[in-house]
């Protein structure tokens, strides 16, 4: 990851957050919401890791920094984990990725949310996750299986199959409840901050 990409994908994240991806908004966004400093130190760890050289001492600093965050606030994404531009962690608090998963853009993850890994059987492997996909809360996804673009997942539900394009999947196990999609509850999409 480049600066330049480190910047672009930072702005697409406070644009997600609130429609505005100013410098102001970023400051405000950094100091008074854990959930979006927990994104940004994700996305600067990948920064300081793709440097090398001069950065290895920061990366250390930075790695103590996201474990105590981990700790503090409850979300956990490892630097190996693929996340598109445009996150947008509603609230903080339980929420796990294992390393291998892969996120689109303008994904919506709230509170409660596990994206695991399978590591036996048929399902082993991590999920990928489409864009424009809104997790709610409580949701647990498990094994490779693929979410596509413009998905809900439901609160609660457990998704251990392969999501479609524009489904929405609840219950426990999830099935296909409506093919109405995300688009009711996405908002400040990064596409939009080119206009």
């Amino acid at each position: 990851m480049t600066y330049s990409e480190f910047k672009e994908v930072v702005c697409g994240d406070v644009y997600r957050e609130s429609g505005d991806a100013s410098s102001k908004e970023f400051r405000r966004r950094f100091f008074c919401d854990a959930a979006f400093r927990c994104v940004f130190f994700y996305r600067l760890g990948k920064l300081m890791k793709a440097s090398g050289g001069c950065m290895r001492f920061f990366s250390k600093w930075l790695s103590f920094i996201r474990k105590r965050q981990t700790i503090k606030y409850g979300v956990r994404i490892p630097l190996e984990t693929e996340v598109g531009t445009g996150l947008y962690v509603g609230h903080t608090g339980g929420i796990w990725i294992s390393r291998e998963v892969i996120i689109g853009k303008n994904c919506n993850i709230s509170h409660n949310v596990t994206l695991g890994a399978i590591s036996k059987g048929a399902g082993k492997g991590a999920p990928t996750i489409g864009d424009q996909v809104y997790i709610g809360p409580g949701a647990v996804i498990s094994g490779k299986v693929t979410i596509g673009d413009n998905a809900l997942i439901g609160a609660n539900s457990v998704v251990l199959t392969d999501v479609p394009e524009n489904g929405v999947f609840i219950g426990v196990p999830a099935k296909l409840f409506s093919k109405a999609g995300s688009e009711h509850y996405m908002s400040h999409l990064v596409q939009d901050l080119s206009q």
